[in-house]
């Protein structure tokens, strides 16, 4: 395994020897707009990023179950996937919470199911989590603006609308 993991900053954290590694599956929604924008999240650990909305999967619930949660704690807004296969699967290191973490990333097509945007809901169950939520053009999010487990999937989108 590759010892090298990176934080919330994008920084390289090198692992020791010893230091133990914890396994995660992660979901994010890939939601587009007809006008071509994405629904992206600027997380409160670094605003100087984009990152799709998503996060780990719980033990007790289905990829899409999580992806469904995620989505609506992190946009306020009621998502419905797209058919059963990813759009993208990506695996990477990354260091959070003190933890170093091997995870595979799943990332999936999803529909609003509504316009109403909740906005009660968001960073209620996890305080600070979420800066803010923006529909971004799918043309202005590049590498160095969008968080590195993100950018090959929208660099996919890119090359398949294009």
């Amino acid at each position: 395994m590759n010892n090298d993991f990176f934080d919330v900053n994008q920084q390289l954290i090198k692992r020791k020897k010893g230091d133990q590694v914890f396994w995660r599956i992660s979901a994010y929604g890939l939601i587009r707009s007809p006008q071509k924008k994405i629904l992206l999240v600027v997380p409160q650990y670094n605003k100087d990023i984009w990152i799709l909305p998503g996060g780990e999967i719980n033990l007790d619930e289905s990829v899409e179950e999580g992806i469904i949660r995620e989505c609506y704690e992190e946009t306020g807004y009621r998502v419905k996937i797209k058919g059963t296969k990813p759009f993208y699967v990506g695996e990477t290191n990354f260091y959070c919470m003190q933890k170093f973490c091997h995870s595979i990333n799943l990332i999936y097509e999803a529909n609003l199911t509504s316009l109403k945007q909740d906005k009660e809901v968001i960073n209620s169950l996890e305080p600070n989590e979420v800066e803010r939520v923006e529909w971004v053009p799918l043309e202005e999010i590049g590498q160095k603006k969008c968080h590195f487990v993100m950018y090959p999937a929208i660099k996919i989108l890119k090359n398949k609308i294009n």
